[in-house]
């Protein structure tokens, strides 16, 4: 039995080992640039009949802020308000902005992120939509693990000052034009418990209620804001109320009515007769022996020697008795 299991061991080892000594590595998927995933996305506008976006500048600004904003704070999810974002920037000089952002992150390729990742309608606007003009990229690869960020967008009304630049991204992307976006840094209470937070680029309201915890409607009710408002950098927001102060009931020194202690009043009483005691005679018994006095009169020399010869003479009579019985 023992031979048998042996030799079913040897013989998985020795099918196994070819595969493993002939077999090719792993490779880490490769990291691409900025400029590849605009080609990427714009390759698929062809297919679907659509002319090829523009490159942006602010809008690479943009992007590669935010892939830069993920890649500080390890985390993989959308700030919120791409349009107010990029409007800020300085894209549209004014108009109304419509925009859209892509964002996909992990040890990924761009054609894992193209053709994998942004296959759901939602993700395929920038691709789909034929109203797009513009496009923006970034791209921070952190050791191996990739963060992508696609910025797409386009303008109803107004004059669009943001020029686009084609062919002037390289492998490294372009460079940015505006501040970077500053992830949301939660401030200590105050003195009354409120919390003050000053808006900084790039931030949100949506951004500013996920790092307190906080409702958005929260925000602009404490705020006196509208549902369209827009917040600036700088602006002070309310984030927390002051807590409502805690009443402390207040004693009241209540006065008690004097109570005045009732005096003992001491009534005299008739003193009462005490009876004569009464004389009742008792008589006197006269000692059997005489007393000491008359006894310490007599000798006590011949005392003694009477009772001397009492004894004497009682032991005689007794010896002389004993004798005549036998």
């Amino acid at each position: 039995m023992l031979r048998k299991h042996c030799f079913t061991f040897i013989f998985a080892i020795l099918m196994i080992l070819p595969l493993v000594m002939f077999s090719r590595p792993v490779q880490a998927a490769e990291i691409g640039s900025a400029a590849d995933l605009i080609a990427a996305i714009n390759a698929v506008r062809a297919a679907q009949g659509n002319p090829p976006l523009e490159v942006n500048n602010i809008l690479m600004a943009t992007a590669q802020a935010t892939a830069e904003t993920m890649a500080a704070g390890k985390f993989c999810s959308h700030i919120g308000n791409v349009s107010g974002r990029v409007a800020a920037a300085g894209y549209g000089g004014g108009a109304k902005v419509w925009a859209t952002e892509n964002i996909s992150c992990g040890p990924k390729s761009v054609k894992d992120a193209v053709y994998t990742d942004w296959t759901d309608p939602d993700h395929m606007l920038p691709m789909t939509y034929a109203a797009y003009k513009h496009i923006g990229a970034g791209v921070v690869d952190d050791n191996g693990y990739a963060y992508y960020v696609v910025h797409a967008a386009y303008t109803s009304g107004g004059s669009n000052s943001s020029s686009p630049v084609q062919n002037s991204i390289n492998q490294a992307g372009a460079t940015a034009t505006i501040q970077p976006i500053i992830p949301v840094v939660t401030v200590t209470p105050q003195k009354d418990g409120s919390l003050i937070h000053v808006v900084q680029p790039g931030q949100t309201l949506w951004a500013i209620a996920i790092a307190y915890g906080v409702k958005i409607a929260d925000l602009v009710k404490w705020n006196n804001l509208s549902a369209n408002s827009a917040i600036y950098v700088g602006q002070k927001l309310i984030v927390a109320g002051t807590p409502a102060p805690t009443l402390t009931p207040t004693i009241t020194n209540t006065r008690r009515p004097i109570t005045r202690t009732p005096t003992i009043t001491k009534t005299p009483r008739p003193p009462s007769e005490t009876p004569a005691p009464t004389l009742t005679p008792t008589p006197t018994t006269r000692p059997v022996l005489p007393p000491i006095s008359a006894l310490e009169a007599v000798n006590r020399r011949w005392l003694g020697i009477g009772l001397v010869a009492a004894c004497a003479a009682g032991l005689l009579f007794v010896l002389i008795n004993s004798f005549k019985k036998k």
